[in-house]
């Protein structure tokens, strides 16, 4: 992930070399004869493939992928930060500050960030999210929002012909996101008045990682203890009101996932996996962390 300040997506996409414009071409076979229900995405500037797709396949050029952001960051009061061009560009990341800090604790703080990812390469669906980050130990923190009875965190959509129906979704959960920061500071402030005991803290590791019934190993030991572990001494546990609290069983579980779980063959970067792909875990530690008594 690389990080930098940018007021526009043009100048964050510029930044990471994103401004190429993509096209939609065929594919041929070894007489050079076009197949049939086969398409590629290429680089128009050095037309490099970027991926090879059924001919149903819709691709959207990065600048407009991230265009929702762009009204946001209209008033000037946030920023992108961070991006990623993986793979030539046939994968892209930005993510945006928004200006709020919502503090949990004294000297426990976190700051709330949208994201978006786009790909052409066809590994995932554009994607755009909300989440807070946590500036004890930069680990990434839940955040919903409901639309009727339904939680929404995030929109996830598919490279088909209706994408760009659903784009005004995607830009009113990221609103709604931009909102949120009070939501993620109640409930952390939830967790933190929450004591927890050793015992506690066993069975919250044990159900983030249980033993697979039947199996012959246990893969999930060093995992449940490394949690553990950082019950105790993870980054953050030193602020006043975290260790002892399901505030920091949740955060040991966060770290864990950010900064120690494997990510060999995810194809992402550590950071951005853990905010594409982490969403899930984070909300079954958090459910963990709340039901305790």
């Amino acid at each position: 992930m690389q990080h930098f300040t940018a007021t526009t997506t043009s100048q964050a996409l510029f930044e990471l070399g994103l401004d190429f414009e993509s096209k939609k071409g065929q594919v041929f076979d070894h007489m050079f004869q076009p197949i049939s229900g086969k398409s590629t995405i290429y680089r128009a500037d050095t037309d490099k493939v970027l991926g090879i797709h059924s001919s149903r396949y819709e691709h959207m050029a990065y600048s407009e992928a991230f265009e929702v952001f762009d009204r946001l960051l209209g008033d000037g009061q946030c920023q992108v930060v961070s991006g990623a061009n993986i793979d030539e560009g046939a994968r892209a990341f930005l993510q945006i500050k928004m200006p709020e800090t919502a503090e949990v604790l004294r000297g426990d703080s976190m700051d709330l960030y949208l994201n978006g990812f786009a790909s052409h390469d066809g590994s995932f669906s554009l994607a755009y999210s909300y989440g807070a980050n946590r500036l004890a130990c930069s680990n990434q923190v839940m955040g919903t929002f409901r639309q009727g009875r339904k939680q929404v965190r995030s929109v996830s959509i598919r490279h088909s012909k209706n994408m760009r129906d659903k784009m005004e979704l995607a830009e009113k959960v990221l609103w709604e996101g931009a909102k949120c920061l009070e939501v993620l500071r109640e409930n952390a402030q939830i967790l933190a008045r929450k004591a927890i005991t050793s015992k506690e803290a066993k069975q919250f590791a044990d159900s983030l990682f249980p033993f697979a019934e039947g199996a012959k190993k246990d893969r999930n030991k060093a995992n449940r203890e490394k949690v553990i572990e950082l019950v105790d001494s993870g980054m953050g546990t030193d602020i006043e009101g975290v260790r002892g609290s399901a505030w920091g069983l949740y955060n040991a579980g966060t770290e864990w996932y950010d900064h120690h779980s494997p990510t060999r063959g995810k194809g992402l970067g550590r950071d951005e996996r853990s905010v594409v792909e982490g969403a899930k875990f984070r909300d079954r530690a958090f459910e963990l962390a709340m039901a305790i008594s």
